[in-house]
């Protein structure tokens, strides 16, 4: 029977020293839940990032609440590490990413092959203050022979879509699958909560504004048209659910009830 879980992997405050939200509004710091995706199709295991880990690129920014779960959560659902068969990673901050490798410097998911795009690698390379912490999570995995660098628009295990997506980093990239005859979809941090579906991302917190907010718009558009369910990743609580195309904005039903 295929299924999929949501998986926390902890909280994260982020503190933005009274970042910008809005041209009328700031905001000094905020919780956001971190979480990863288990897909089971075809009797594989595919997992979708892999959380922060130990790993935090700024302590005086970024504060992990409580120490990793998603090791714990995969077994507690008798699921270990060497099982999984994929990990998709949506690109490579550390929160997405920083659960690829262990304290020594070894994958932790020894028999996944993890798929990033080609461009979230070119700019990781391109760019230090990128690169400082991106490279070492590539390095890694790429000599271990577990990294498949893609270049476009993929499907693997017939359906599930890995769709590249620029505008929060260079070479992000967003999931669709189907489970069970529902259609869903993971926007990851293209739309990371549930206020993000009527509101503004964050400025600032994106490398490219405008393509992000396109690729939005489709998610958005696509997602009430195939009646599919959207996972939000940082939502504090796993949280999934429909989306209803209202007069003045986009409702939402949880699912399941």
């Amino acid at each position: 029977m295929d299924s999929l879980h949501i998986i926390s992997d902890g909280n994260l405050e982020v503190n933005y020293g009274r970042q910008k939200l809005s041209p009328s509004s700031f905001s000094s710091s905020t919780k956001l839940g971190v979480s990863c995706l288990l897909i089971k199709k075809s009797n594989k295991y595919i997992l979708i990032d892999t959380g922060p880990g130990i790993f935090n690129t700024d302590e005086n920014k970024y504060l992990m609440e409580y120490p990793r779960q998603l090791l714990v959560k995969l077994n507690d659902l008798n699921i270990q590490p060497a099982e999984i068969n994929t990990v998709i990673l949506t690109h490579f901050h550390f929160d997405h990413c920083g659960g690829c490798i262990n304290t020594a410097g070894e994958p932790i998911f020894n028999n996944a092959i993890h798929s990033i795009q080609k461009k979230e690698v070119e700019y990781s390379k391109d760019n230090p203050e990128f690169s400082k912490y991106a490279l070492p999570f590539f390095n890694t995995l790429n000599e271990y022979g577990l990294l498949k660098v893609i270049d476009g628009d993929i499907l693997i295990e017939n359906s599930i879509e890995l769709i590249s997506s620029p505008g929060h980093t260079a070479g992000f990239q967003y999931v669709k699958f189907v489970i069970n005859n529902q259609n869903y979809v993971f926007p990851g941090d293209i739309i990371p909560t549930l206020w993000h579906i009527n509101n503004d991302n964050i400025i600032g917190i994106d490398l490219y504004p405008e393509a992000l907010n396109n690729a939005k718009r489709k998610i958005i558009e696509d997602c009430i048209n195939d009646d599919g369910i959207m996972i939000f990743q940082h939502s504090l609580r796993p949280t999934m659910g429909k989306l209803v195309k209202k007069e003045k904005r986009i409702g939402f039903k949880k699912y399941p009830n």
